[in-house]
């Protein structure tokens, strides 16, 4: 099994989101740093032979030029998914959305977004798992109002309520994938729109010896960023990656940035005013869900996402996010009897709560999982009606 590559093109874009500790395991690749977020959960790697997978991408952070998007807030993102069987077959599926600046610093704008990538998804063909998945990122430049930028909307406004297809080698959807993609190559104008600023590549646990050999860079559940290097100094609020370890980094529960603060020989610091880190980023949100709840029980999922103390978690759940949550387990899986209440107990776990009796059914796995996912989510900054 592979470590995960990472490749950053051009310095022009980044993802954001919710970094709320030093990270545990700094990796650089290619002028980035992979990084386990501090989010509560083990960051271990995801056995895709017994769980669905769903990934979301959770904020944008964007360095504009002086020949690429320079006078208006909008922006349009291609992401395209890659996934690669063990025959070394690739299939490319693109999803678009529509970005609007929501703050401008310099030469850095911070572009929020919640886009799920794929939901529950089922990585692999039935019988053989998926060996490889990688996100590759574009930004395409909609300032000027033409017949490309009509094209690329159109593209956008239809690939972005597409779900990925559960077979994605069979033949038509080859088919969409291959215009979609020309219809991208046909309607774009600058370098910058032509290159992904931004590809991430994760290889896939399958079996126990993957999980017991896990590297750092696989895919794994909770949150994962990549930092990026950036020109500037640390009053610019940029931080050179090798000094990564010397801060504490956490996520603002108001703008769903991320702010710095230096460490001191106790650790942090919490009356420290924080800054806003404004180095480029990258990162995803991951949660995963049993296949099978059978020979799983509550507790277990529950416990290995609460191994770390994360004093800015969530601290409670409201009964309409419990409700969607269920609504959702009652679509997905028919077979597990859940309920809203049942989601917020198990919810109680993460502030040290007592626990009604778990018996490890499926509805109460299927519970678990949902209670796990919520307050990743809202750590994220993802709402409910959109946590998958």
């Amino acid at each position: 099994m592979h470590y995960a590559r990472l490749l950053f093109i051009g310095g022009a874009l980044a993802v954001l989101v919710s970094i709320m500790h030093t990270p545990a395991w700094p990796q650089g690749l290619g002028g980035g740093a992979i990084v386990g977020i501090d989010d509560g959960t083990a960051h271990e790697c995801i056995d895709t032979s017994k769980y669905n997978v769903s990934i979301q991408l959770v904020g944008l952070q964007v360095r504009r030029t002086s020949n690429f998007w320079s006078r208006s807030k909008n922006l349009g993102a291609k992401i395209d998914v890659t996934i690669l069987n063990k025959n070394n077959q690739e299939f490319v599926f693109p999803r678009g959305v529509l970005i609007n600046a929501r703050e401008i610093n310099g030469d850095i704008a911070t572009l929020p977004i919640k886009k799920s990538i794929m939901s529950k998804y089922r990585l692999d063909d039935g019988t053989d798992p998926y060996v490889n998945i990688g996100l590759n990122i574009f930004v395409i430049n909609l300032e000027e109002q033409t017949p490309a930028s009509s094209a690329l909307l159109q593209f956008i406004d239809f690939s972005s309520s597409l779900p990925l297809p559960p077979n994605p080698y069979v033949q038509g959807v080859q088919h969409f994938a291959g215009f979609a993609q020309k219809v991208i190559e046909a309607n774009i104008r600058t370098a910058e729109e032509k290159s992904p600023v931004a590809a991430l590549s994760f290889d896939l646990a399958s079996n126990d010896d993957d999980l017991q050999n896990c590297p750092r860079g696989a895919l794994r559940q909770g949150v994962t960023a990549v930092i990026f290097s950036h020109q500037g100094s640390e009053s610019d609020g940029i931080i050179p990656l090798s000094e990564l370890r010397n801060f504490c980094l956490e996520l603002s529960e108001d703008t769903n940035q991320i702010l710095y603060r230096r460490k001191s020989n106790d650790g942090c610091v919490r009356t420290t005013p924080p800054k806003i880190l404004r180095n480029p980023l990258v990162a995803i949100l991951v949660n995963k869900w049993l296949k099978d709840p059978r020979g799983q029980t509550a507790r277990s999922i529950i416990e290995s996402a609460t191994r770390q103390a994360v004093p800015n978690a969530p601290t409670t759940v409201t009964t309409s996010a419990a409700t969607i949550a269920a609504s959702k387990l009652a679509t997905n899986f028919a077979d597990a009897n859940t309920s809203a209440e049942g989601i917020k107990d198990l919810f109680g776990f993460f502030i040290n709560q007592p626990l009604r009796p778990l018996d490890g059914s499926g509805g109460q796995v299927r519970e678990a999982e949902a209670a796990v996912s919520l307050r990743l989510c809202a750590i994220a900054g993802v709402p409910a009606n959109e946590c998958d």
